[in-house]
């Protein structure tokens, strides 16, 4: 099978590095080991560009060392470097409406919700909910590029886009992105103009956090 191929020969860069990339990157940016092999957060083919990814996790980091390989003529390591972890998800939130009245027109399962005046949880001081709503992430994982999450995340609200459109002012709509980027290589975010006008036709604010962290190179 091609993904146990492919697996296979990320897995020997790690363990007898050949490329100097390599070894500089995880110098000073320790994998997670699980019963004292790497552990793989995920493997990414692409049979379309003939490419593939894999997805090693830094120990105590939201961010990933990658190995991007081609498949064809045949199975080989092009390049490697540091990929930011990601989450990208749909909230909306009302003060006048109620949690019953937000949800009804969506099909889709909600993610987390909660309501106006219940208590918050997770937090050091008594707080309560200012508003109702929920958020909605179809895509769990952390990994993989932030504009191919938001481009699918789109694709799935776009059949709401008329009921969206029916709320009340008060009624906020948005996209959020939490991007844990390496600071040796923060990446950025770009977003083509087919994403921008999806967001406009959607009514939908774009918030953004970006996080760096991570261990200094070794230049010596």
């Amino acid at each position: 099978m091609i993904e146990n191929q492919i697996k296979e020969i990320a897995l020997n860069e790690i363990l007898t590095p050949t490329f100097e990339l390599t070894r500089q990157y995880l110098k000073v940016n320790p994998l997670v080991f699980i019963d004292g092999n790497p552990m793989i957060e995920d493997i990414v083919i692409d049979f379309e560009s003939k490419t593939a990814e894999v997805y090693f996790p830094i120990l105590d980091e939201e961010f990933y060392f990658v190995i991007y390989l081609d498949i064809e003529p045949e199975i080989s390591i092009r390049i490697m470097n540091m990929s930011a972890g990601s989450r990208v998800y749909f909230s909306i939130s009302s003060k006048t409406l109620n949690y019953e009245e937000i949800v009804k027109d969506f099909t889709f399962q909600p993610t987390r919700s909660w309501k106006k005046g219940e208590l918050i949880p997770r937090r050091n001081i008594e707080k309560y909910y200012e508003a109702s709503g929920f958020m909605f992430e179809p895509n769990s994982k952390k990994t993989g590029e932030v504009e191919k999450k938001v481009k699918y995340l789109l694709q799935l609200l776009h059949p709401f886009q008329n009921e969206m459109n029916k709320f009340e002012d008060d009624t906020i709509f948005e996209i959020q992105v939490c991007y844990y980027g390496y600071k040796e290589q923060m990446w950025g975010i770009h977003l083509e103009k087919d994403i921008l006008k999806r967001l406009c036709e959607l009514n939908l604010s774009l918030d953004i956090d970006l996080y760096a962290s991570g261990a200094d190179l070794d230049h010596s």
